[in-house]
């Protein structure tokens, strides 16, 4: 397939990237897989065990690199239609774990739409989805609001840490990037998908939003130890406290 059609998603849990994926998944000239170098998604199945048989590669082996390459090279772009723009998602952690920073630094014509939200949101919402086991839902359906949770402050911390660490790594790839705040996504959706389209060369199509944000309360209704948080944010990380959508 032409080069010129590849991208990649990036973003990390809780930032819309499922939303994004199938929108755009439902422009008539694209496709988009779900995340690459996820062994449980059923699409690719089939080839982390081929490529992927054991977690050794996760212990940090040289070999890691190349196995990655190999798999996107003989399995994920060839499985592209022509002329049309493809892409999948991937985790920031993912390009630690399988080494993949190399490949995409030298990856020509290839481009990236990274997605961004307050990971302090991010964190809440990723604990929440696991305590209710309710990770999407789709438009128009009405479903509870998630049960108030406790921020363990230092589990918190290590979270934010980590994530400021990836952040700043796949910013730092030499890709032609579309940087895609979630607020503006789910809250001005369909100039949003303009905006995406017209960075990927594609045709001005009506965009379908498939799915909804589950919660809408504010993080003061959605933790319970809130003030605590707060109090710890504006200690050591002030600019935490805006755009918490």
């Amino acid at each position: 397939m032409d080069n010129d059609s590849r991208f990649i998603l990036l973003a990390t849990m809780r930032t819309g990237s499922t939303l994004l994926s199938r929108a755009i998944h439902h422009h008539p000239a694209a496709r988009c897989l779900g995340g690459l170098l996820c062994p449980t998604e059923s699409i690719r199945a089939e080839a982390h065990r081929e490529y992927f048989p054991d977690d050794d590669y996760l212990a940090g082996q040289s070999s890691a690199f190349r196995v990655a390459e190999h798999y996107l090279e003989s399995k994920v772009w060839p499985a592209a239609p022509a002329h049309a723009a493809f892409r999948f998602k991937l985790f920031y952690g993912h390009l630690n774990d399988w080494k993949c920073w190399q490949y995409f630094e030298t990856s020509p014509g290839l481009k990236c739409i990274q997605l961004v939200r307050n990971p302090v949101v991010s964190f809440v919402s990723w604990r929440q989805a696991r305590q209710e086991g309710v990770w999407h839902r789709p438009a128009g359906r009405d479903i509870p609001h998630s049960r108030p949770l406790q921020v363990d402050l230092a589990d918190l911390s290590e979270y934010l840490e980590r994530h400021v660490r990836r952040y700043q790594q796949a910013k730092a790839l030499p890709l032609e990037r579309l940087e895609v705040n979630y607020g503006e996504l789910v809250q001005d959706f369909d100039r949003t998908m303009g905006r995406i389209y017209a960075f990927l060369n594609l045709e001005p199509s009506p965009p379908r939003q498939p799915l909804a944000k589950i919660n809408h309360w504010d993080l003061s209704q959605r933790v319970t130890n809130w003030e605590e948080v707060a109090s710890h944010l504006e200690a050591n990380r002030p600019e935490l406290l805006v755009d918490m959508i």
